[in-house]
């Protein structure tokens, strides 16, 4: 097996299995200050949770979008949390697997990589898990100093409080020069008349914006991402866009369900969505910039024969490119493979030999590993033209 990546440098240290301490602490750095982000961000959500009260908003009389009755959820936090939180963790160790398989690359016998296989998988997993535990904190916080700041009453608030309306006086007469007016009052200082606990009164002033929705519109398209950055599937064309309308479909039924429960006003529901769709695309793209970039692995000649598809037949790996020295390039430069997908050509036969080269131009057989440029779909080589022997000079 061979190990190649991009554009880093061999190092003999890493090829022996042992890393320099400095790298070693560098890393170990790295992963406490992931924790003590990840502990601090969840330290000021429970302190927000736990002591900060919502805001006392009031009501009218007449507004008929609080009336609305107190059903069930279709959706429940712990589900929520086994599909939207447990659901992507899987789904990260399944990627990764297919991540650091080897691919067939055109490359002679090697030594182990297994090991540095199985370490950078290890490393690859604990990255993404932080990563997206990270940006759940993050999304429970925002979302939570939301619902206390702005303490709006849920679509159910006036079955579960049940006001005690002779208490209340809904409109106030005024006299004007046409006669009477009747101005409907803002109420603030109310009773309820119900068995719900503190808690669920509570509870039913924290409905701007939707929970439910900011965090599963983070973790699906944090997943669509995910996929986005890590999933080659060469062989498999409408898998990845599959997965990702899945994706798409999972969030936008969630979101839903919070407004035919009754749980959230639509703008609520839009407003979670919105902040759950920034926090994904901020932590999976500029934060986890480790997504983006990964090595490719190498099959060896005896492992290539063992395969059941001949080298000749063999898909070329998107994002992987040979160079004239013969080394592999992965997608560790994204401006350089996006310039090669834009001025993409089709694939051709060399006049010289039998070869099939790949869309851009390059070859991923072992003894050919010179760059050879394709003839442009619609037009056709011309030969130089021979001088004759008795032209003279």
């Amino acid at each position: 097996m061979d190990k190649l990546g991009g554009t880093t440098k061999p190092n003999h240290d890493v090829e022996k299995g042992t890393q320099p301490k400095k790298s070693k602490r560098r890393h170990l750095l790295n992963h406490v200050f992931d924790i003590l982000a990840i502990a601090a961000t969840c330290l000021v959500f429970a302190l927000i949770y736990l002591l900060i009260k919502p805001v006392q908003k009031g009501f009218f009389c007449d507004d008929t979008s609080i009336r609305y009755p107190n059903k069930p959820d279709t959706i429940p936090m712990w589900l929520l949390g086994v599909y939207g939180g447990v659901g992507p963790v899987i789904i990260f160790c399944i990627v990764e697997i297919w991540v650091v398989r080897p691919f067939h690359c055109g490359r002679g016998p090697s030594k182990n990589s297994l090991k540095q296989r199985q370490v950078d998988y290890l490393k690859t997993i604990f990255q993404s898990i932080f990563l997206f535990i990270l940006g759940i904190a993050i999304c429970f916080l925002i979302t939570e100093v939301g619902k206390r700041t702005i303490g709006r009453l849920r679509p159910y608030y006036l079955s579960i409080c049940n006001p005690v309306w002779s208490n209340i006086q809904c409109t106030q007469t005024i006299s004007t020069a046409s006669g009477s007016l009747n101005i409907p009052l803002y109420i603030t200082d109310h009773n309820c008349n119900s068995t719900a606990t503190a808690t669920q009164l509570q509870e039913a002033r924290l409905s701007f914006p939707s929970g439910h929705s900011s965090y599963s519109t983070y973790a699906f398209v944090f997943l669509f991402v995910y996929f986005e950055a890590r999933l080659v599937c060469p062989n498999i064309q409408f898998l990845k866009p599959f997965l990702q309308c899945i994706c798409i479909a999972i969030a936008f039924f969630t979101c839903l369900s919070r407004i035919t429960d009754f749980k959230h006003h639509p703008t609520d529901v839009i407003g979670g969505a919105i902040l759950g769709f920034s926090i994904a695309v901020f932590t999976a793209v500029r934060i986890g910039t480790y997504l983006w970039s990964f090595s490719v692995y190498c099959e060896t000649e005896d492992e290539t024969e063992k395969d059941r598809l001949p080298k000749e037949e063999r898909v070329p790996v998107p994002g992987i490119e040979t160079k004239q020295s013969g080394a592999l390039r992965s997608n560790d430069n994204i401006e350089l493979e996006s310039f090669h997908h834009k001025h993409r050509l089709p694939a051709t036969r060399s006049l010289y030999d039998n070869q099939l080269h790949n869309e851009n131009g390059y070859t991923m057989r072992p003894h050919h590993r010179t760059i050879l440029h394709p003839i442009p779909a619609g037009a056709r080589r011309i030969a130089p033209e021979r001088t004759s022997d008795n032209s003279t000079a």
